[in-house]
């Protein structure tokens, strides 16, 4: 492990060392453009050997431009792009072998600097492996094409003002070449035209023309757009990894997405599920691996992230690794709680106070004849029950203002149930009244209740009645833990003064029930009395949490019409 991370970071240091480099050749150029243009340069001309000769000698406009391209493309190669190390290269080698020809004798430091960058970046090769996008190539090459034929068009006005009809073919070449020298190389001296109008539209053409290089450079230096590749073998390999170190009560959502990628550990067993939004990684929960490799697994994971310019966020964090991310130099944002059962000390008889409003509730279902049973599609399928719950589920959609939420909550595909549980609510003319889907978690020791669906109709205390009959059968089956999910934004006022504006911010839109309904949320949930109420957290690379970074993890969420998700009770019918 030591050894890896050794070596990692030494082809780090060296091609970051390469990026340097080419970023103060570029500054170089700028620098000497400007000392030409206020004719210092000339008292630098004495001192053979120190000046690269072929910095004075093209004028002061292509060194600027060039310094500046050699600025931008030190940066794509900070990121590691294939495309940035081989057009580094190919700019040096020509500056080396214009210096040979021009002046044999004369090895200055610029030569010796330029032979130094090319030595490093071929050493370090392997490190510059991003590639650029296909898309972008495509654009590349057309906007190309369109440098040339301007080539072509400024030719032809050259051959019209010089009024070349009866000139021969060598005549035509060498205005060719003089039309590349300037469009290319910024040479005004070839401009030809005998009105001002003439010389302004040659100008235009050589402005014209570097835009179109310039925007050939950009194209090509766009990274390759990360790709989902999840199939069936690689879900088989993440249910694995979840069976054993799963414990996270959202981990199984890496199942329940086809738009969730997968990142793999390229040194151990280990998986992060993301999604990317806006150029932010939110990944679900912490990583699944072993403790001893979490930190490792971070620091590799943002290694990626960092090649492949995203942000990061990690929502519905637990406790159990806060201390490894702050290490590492993330920040941690509190961002609500979550009911937390033990079943094996829970009082499923609801006596006294404190299990009066969940016995009433109950009750209430009783005296409607509810009757609640666990529907397992896996051994047997019920063709009547899967139209009735995609019916309750049609309903409950449209009646929702936001549409379906995602990325961290489940759906109620009866084709892609795996490990989940359904338990359902039939009255007494055996109809289906309500579902709710239980997903497990913390290495199949727990089950939250993530899909809570009913009729618009319903008996009242129907939800409550499913989840405890579901709790008292996990129990009777010796699993030990429940959940009923995440209340966003709750008691954030119990924990501490840091982020202060941002804390105070989410307070107020908790304790007013503002957008989300959150506070209601909490009341509902916290009539089961849960065992305790364990902090949840987002973690993010960022210095601030932008905004770039908030809405990217709520259109995670809310794929739909963010605009509409501020509706009455919207999510606590989802939830």
């Amino acid at each position: 492990m030591k050894n890896y991370l050794v070596q990692e970071t030494k082809k780090k240091l060296t091609s970051n060392m390469a990026a340097v480099f080419v970023m103060l050749s570029g500054i170089t150029y700028i620098i000497f453009a400007f000392m030409n243009f206020y004719q210092g340069i000339f008292l630098s001309t004495k001192y053979y050997g120190f000046l690269q000769q072929e910095l004075y000698i093209v004028n002061r406009d292509l060194c600027i431009t060039i310094g500046c391209i050699l600025i931008f493309l030190a940066y794509r190669l900070h990121k590691k792009m294939r495309i940035a190390w081989l057009s580094i290269i190919g700019i040096k080698l020509f500056f080396l072998i214009s210096t040979m020809i021009l002046h044999p004798r004369h090895f200055n430091i610029f030569f010796i600097t330029d032979f130094l960058i090319i030595s490093i970046l071929i050493s370090c090769s392997s490190s510059f492996n991003k590639k650029t996008d296909i898309g972008n190539i495509r654009k590349a090459t057309a906007v190309a094409v369109s440098s040339f034929l301007l080539l072509i068009v400024n030719t032809s006005f050259r051959l019209i003002l010089l009024k070349a009809g009866s000139k021969n073919m060598f005549f035509y070449r060498n205005e060719f070449f003089k039309s590349f020298q300037m469009m290319y190389f910024i040479n005004f001296s070839y401009m030809v035209g005998s009105t001002k109008a003439a010389i302004m539209l040659e100008k235009f053409f050589v402005i014209l023309n570097w835009s179109c290089i310039i925007l050939v450079i950009y194209f090509l230096m766009k990274p390759k757009t990360i790709e989902v590749t999840t199939n069936d073998f690689e879900r088989n390999k993440v249910k694995t990894l979840l069976s054993i170190y799963g414990d996270n009560s959202v981990s199984y959502f890496l199942l329940d997405n086809s738009n969730i990628q997968y990142y793999f550990s390229k040194r151990f067993e280990g998986v992060i599920g993301y999604i990317i939004k806006y150029r932010v990684a939110v990944c679900i929960g912490d990583p699944i691996c072993s403790d001893n490799n979490v930190k490792y697994f971070i620091e590799e994971f943002l290694s990626f992230c960092n090649e492949n310019e995203l942000n990061i966020c990690f929502c519905h964090t637990t406790e159990k690794y806060i201390d490894v991310y702050r290490q590492i130099g993330l920040n941690v944002l509190r961002c609500g709680k979550e009911p937390i059962f033990n079943l094996f000390e829970f009082d499923f008889k609801l006596a006294g106070k404190k299990g009066s409003k969940l016995r009433e509730s109950v009750n209430r279902a009783n005296r409607e004849g509810i009757n609640v049973i666990e529907y397992n599609p896996s051994e047997k399928r019920n063709d009547n029950i899967e139209k009735q719950i995609s019916e309750i589920s049609a309903e409950w959609l449209s009646n929702k203002n936001g549409g379906e939420l995602t990325f961290l909550l489940g759906n109620a595909d009866m084709n892609n149930i795996g490990d989940k549980r359904i338990f359902i609510g039939i009255d007494s003319e055996n109809k289906v009244q309500a579902f709710i889907i239980f997903n497990p978690f913390n290495v199949n020791d727990g089950y939250l209740a993530d899909v809570t669906r009913k009729r618009l109709n319903a008996p009242h205390g129907i939800m409550e009645k499913i989840n405890l009959y579901a709790f008292e059968q996990f129990k009777n089956e010796g699993i030990k833990w429940a959940s009923l999910g995440l209340v966003p934004l709750c008691h954030l006022k119990e924990e501490s003064t840091e982020k202060r504006p941002l804390i105070s911010m989410c307070k107020k839109i908790y304790e007013k029930n503002l957008f989300l309904h959150f506070n209601s949320l909490y009341n509902y949930k916290n009539k089961y009395y849960p065992t305790s109420w364990n902090t949840r957290y987002i973690v993010y690379n960022s210095k601030i949490l932008a905004p770039k970074i908030i809405y990217s993890v709520i259109k995670s969420i809310v794929p739909s019409n963010i605009r509409n998700v501020n509706k009455k009770n919207t999510v606590v019918k989802q939830c």
